[in-house]
């Protein structure tokens, strides 16, 4: 019977979780700038206006994502495609490009 009371479990959940959104803030950072490769996989959840897509880094249901927020005019590209994106924004789990 030497469980940790629920109360005091869940509020080093929250504090444990809030210092790795901050590393993950901070390692999502240094991608600014830089171009990846990304499976691209549809519209985003967020928004119609995004796409959505992946690195080889980002597991599904796990990771964060890409989301596209530009494609270059004219053209055309479809879930499945592999694209290569400039990283402009990061957040905690999200990076926010364009494709390139």
């Amino acid at each position: 019977d030497e469980k940790v009371d629920p109360t005091v479990a869940k509020k080093r959940e929250r504090r444990l979780m809030k210092e790795q959104a901050k590393i993950s803030h901070r390692r999502n950072r240094k991608l600014i700038g830089r171009r990846v490769k990304v499976l691209l996989e549809g519209k985003a959840k967020e928004s119609d206006l995004l796409l959505e897509g992946r690195m080889e880094t980002q597991a599904p249901e796990i990771d964060g994502a890409v989301l596209i927020n530009d494609v270059p005019e004219g053209r055309e590209v479809r879930p499945g495609d592999f694209v290569t994106v400039e990283i402009t924004a990061a957040h905690e789990y999200d990076l926010i490009g364009q494709v390139v």
